[in-house]
C-alpha cells in the first residue's frame, strides 16, 4: 500500500501550483509577452521622440521627478518607461525567432545523426565539437560584421551560434531510445525508419527539448543584450535593453536610472525563465519529481 502511494502521490504534486518559483517564472513571463504586444497602447510616449529640455529628467520619487516621466528621461530627452516597454518586443522576437530556428535545425540534425549512426554521426558530431570550440560571441560578432547590424543580422547569428546545443541534446537522447525494447521491436517487425522516428522516438524528446528551449531563450536574451550593448546589435533609433544600458553607461553616477531599468528588465526576464525551466525540470523528469516531493514530506514530518 505505501509503495502504491509512494508512486502517486509526486506525480499529483508535480502538476499542482504548489511551486512558488515556477508561479512567479510564468507570471514574469506572462507580463513579457503582454507588454510586448500591447506595447504602443502602454508606452507614454514614442521611445525615439527627443526633447532636449526634459533631458535627464529624474523618477518621480525624486526631486525634480514628475508623473510625466515616471521611470525619468535620458540624455536625450526620451521617456525611460517606454524605451523599457518598446524593449520588451526586441527581446523576445530575437529570443523567439532564435529558438525556433536554432531549435529546429538543431533537433532535425541529432535526429538524423542519432538514427543514423556510423560515419555520418561521427562526422556531425566533429562538425558539432569545432563549432563549440570557437567562442560563441566572437562567431556572432564576426557574422554581424560581415552583414549589416540589425535585428535580422542578430538573430542569423545567434541561431547559427545556438544550434549545437540541440544537435548534442536531441542524438544523446536518440541513442539511448534506440537501445529500448520497444524500439528494437519496432525495427524487428519491420517498421520503416520513418515511423520508428516519428512514433517511437520523436515523444521522448518533446520534455527535453521543450526545457532547453527555454533556458535557450534566456541565454538569447543576454547574447541580444550584449551585442547591442556592444555596439553591433540593434542600432539607433531602434529601442533595445542592451542599446540602452550602453548609452546609459556615461551617466551612471548622476543619472543612475538611465542603467537600472533596462538592466533590471533584462534581470526579471532572466530569472523568470530559469524559475520556469526548473519548474518544468522537474514536471518532465520522473526522478526529479519524486526528490522534491521526498524533500516536501521530510520538511513537513520535521
Amino acid at each position: 500500500m505505501s509503495v502504491a502511494v509512494t508512486g502517486v502521490a509526486p506525480r499529483r504534486h508535480r502538476w499542482r501550483w504548489r511551486d512558488q518559483a515556477a508561479v512567479i517564472g510564468l507570471g514574469l513571463l506572462a507580463l513579457l509577452v503582454a507588454t510586448a504586444i500591447l506595447a504602443p497602447e502602454l508606452a507614454p510616449f514614442d521611445p525615439t521622440a527627443i526633447s532636449i529640455r526634459e533631458r535627464l529628467r529624474p523618477p518621480v520619487w525624486l526631486d525634480g521627478g514628475s508623473w510625466r516621466h515616471p521611470f525619468g528621461t535620458d540624455h536625450l530627452g526620451r521617456d525611460v518607461l517606454s524605451r523599457v516597454i518598446f524593449g520588451t518586443r526586441v527581446s523576445l522576437i530575437a529570443g523567439v525567432s532564435v529558438v525556433a530556428i536554432a531549435g529546429v535545425f538543431g533537433t532535425v540534425v541529432g535526429l538524423v545523426a542519432g538514427f543514423v549512426g556510423g560515419r555520418f554521426d561521427a562526422l556531425v558530431m566533429r562538425w558539432v565539437e569545432v563549432h563549440v570550440a570557437f567562442p560563441g560571441l566572437l562567431l556572432a560578432l564576426l557574422i554581424i560584421a560581415v552583414l549589416d547590424p540589425s535585428l535580422l543580422t542578430v538573430i542569423i547569428a545567434l541561431s547559427i551560434n545556438g544550434w549545437m546545443v540541440f544537435a548534442r541534446l536531441v542524438r544523446n537522447i536518440v541513442l539511448s531510445t534506440r537501445a529500448l525494447p520497444y524500439v528494437e521491436a519496432a525495427e524487428v517487425i519491420g517498421c520503416r525508419p520513418p515511423r520508428v522516428i516519428f512514433r517511437h522516438i520523436l515523444p521522448n524528446l518533446a520534455a527535453p527539448v521543450m526545457t532547453l528551449a527555454v533556458l535557450e531563450f534566456a541565454r538569447v536574451v543576454l547574447a541580444e543584450a550584449a551585442l547591442s550593448f556592444l555596439g553591433v546589435g540593434i542600432q539607433p533609433p531602434a529601442t533595445s535593453w542592451g542599446l540602452d544600458v550602453a548609452g546609459g553607461r556615461n551617466y551612471l553616477f548622476n543619472a543612475w536610472w538611465l542603467v537600472t531599468f533596462p538592466g533590471l528588465a533584462i534581470t526579471f526576464t532572466v530569472l523568470g525563465v530559469n524559475f520556469l525551466a526548473s519548474w518544468l525540470r522537474v514536471v518532465f523528469d520522473p526522478h526529479e519529481g519524486e526528490k522534491r516531493f521526498a524533500r516536501s514530506v521530510a520538511n513537513r514530518e520535521s
